[in-house]
C-alpha cells in the first residue's frame, strides 16, 4: 500500500549514484571515497520511491550469500551505515513513500544482527535527547 501522504517524485531518479553503491557491494575504503566525494552533497538525496542512503544500505541484505560472506558483508554494511549517518543523521528515521523506516526494510530482508544494530545506534542519540528534557 503506498503512502499518499507523500507527493510523488516522479523526476527524482529511480536509483541514484550512491544508493546504487551499496547494491554493487563495494568495499568500506571505496565507500569512505565516494562520500568523500560527493556524500557532502547528496548524502540526503531521496530516489523514486523517497528513499535515502540509509534505506538502500537495509534494502542491500537482501542477497543470498555463504556463512563467511554474511559476516563480512555484516561488518562492511555496519561501517556504510556510520559514515551516512555521519553525513545525514536523520537518515535513519526518515519514511520512504510506502511508510518504511530503514529499520523496516532491514527486517523484512533478513538482514543480520549487526546491520540492524547499526541501524538502531543511528537512533539512539535522538531517543536518548528527548528523554533527557
Amino acid at each position: 500500500p503506498r503512502d499518499e501522504t507523500h507527493e510523488d517524485n516522479i523526476d527524482a531518479p529511480f536509483f541514484l549514484p550512491l544508493h546504487a553503491a551499496f547494491c554493487a557491494r563495494i568495499k568500506p575504503e571505496s565507500w569512505e571515497h565516494l562520500l568523500a566525494m560527493f556524500g557532502n552533497l547528496h548524502a540526503s538525496d531521496l530516489d523514486r520511491d523517497d528513499r535515502t542512503l540509509m534505506h538502500a544500505a537495509a534494502d542491500a541484505c537482501d542477497v543470498e550469500l555463504t556463512e563467511e560472506d554474511q559476516q563480512y558483508d555484516a561488518e562492511r554494511l555496519s561501517q556504510m551505515i556510520e559514515m551516512v549517518h555521519a553525513r545525514d543523521a536523520n537518515s535513519h528515521a526518515r519514511r520512504d513513500r510506502y511508510g518504511l523506516v530503514p529499520l523496516h526494510l532491514a527486517v523484512l530482508n533478513n538482514a543480520t544482527p549487526a546491520v540492524v544494530k547499526a541501524i538502531l545506534e543511528c537512533g539512539k542519540e535522538m531517543a536518548l535527547a528527548k528523554w533527557i528534557v
